[in-house]
């Protein structure tokens, strides 16, 4: 169990990094833009496109490093109001709902990236991007994030830290 938990942290920090690389790409991309189009009336052509791919994991990639370190924005007024025993099965039972959805999410957009690769489709943008590329990058950060639910539950199953408690920086992660 402490193995898949480590793993699972890992992984989580490498979505981090891919979230924080795909931010960095996007500044670079939008300041290449704005400076070719002020200064030189000219324009890259695939910018809007790979902006909204880079967008896409920018925002999945770092959902489950913010989940492990319990930043999402929870609404806690019920749980507040519930004797300990009681929040705690409310917040398996909505880890386990989350689970699901995430699984779902991943299974949903691998078969959508499988699809555009077995019909070779393409975005219609000038670039003709195969849409099979951005598709599984997204995937894999949904994959990414299902297993950080998941690493969620096990904690919380196994009482190893208490629900909402934020990472310590500890391990090293």
């Amino acid at each position: 169990m402490t193995l898949f938990l480590k793993i699972a942290d890992r992984l989580a920090l490498a979505g981090a990094i891919i979230a924080g690389t795909c931010l960095c790409l996007l500044v670079v991309l939008d300041s290449a833009e704005i400076i070719l189009r002020s200064f030189f009336s000219s324009s890259l052509s695939f910018v809007v496109e790979y902006n909204g791919y880079l967008l896409a994991m920018a925002f999945l990639g770092g959902t489950a490093r913010t989940f492990r370190e319990d930043g999402h924005i929870r609404v806690n007024m019920l749980i507040q109001q519930l004797p300990p025993p009681a929040a705690r099965v409310l917040d398996i039972g909505c880890t386990i709902v989350g689970f699901g959805l995430s699984v779902y999410l991943c299974i949903a957009m691998c078969r959508l990236a499988y699809g555009s690769y077995a019909h070779d489709t393409l975005s219609f943008f000038p670039s003709r991007t195969p849409l099979a590329y951005p598709q599984a990058a997204v995937s894999v950060t949904l994959a990414i994030l299902a297993v950080a639910v998941l690493a969620r539950l096990v904690r919380l199953l196994a009482n190893d830290e208490p629900a909402g408690a934020a990472i310590t920086g500890e391990d090293g992660i």
